[in-house]
């Protein structure tokens, strides 16, 4: 029998996005993310969401191609 054990280590990316998402969950209900590649804000995501989940909180995210990457109005178009 086999026991797996899942353990996640909190990164500076995680604790922030953590703090941030929870206010926008209190508040507005809406926030864009962005920062420089591989600093773990996929991986911080998709623990938060899925935390977000677990606790009733309606989730959606959307993705940007690297096309509309860092133009709010191509992203919104």
């Amino acid at each position: 029998m086999s026991h797996e054990r899942s353990v996640t280590i909190q990164t500076r990316a995680h604790s922030i996005l953590s703090d941030v998402i929870r206010q926008v969950v209190d508040g507005a209900g809406l926030a864009l993310v962005k920062g420089p590649v591989g600093i773990g804000k996929t991986f911080a995501l998709d623990l938060i969401c899925d935390a977000l989940t677990e606790e009733g909180v309606r989730v959606i995210r959307v993705t940007s191609t690297p096309a509309i990457e860092g133009s709010i109005a191509a992203f919104l178009n």
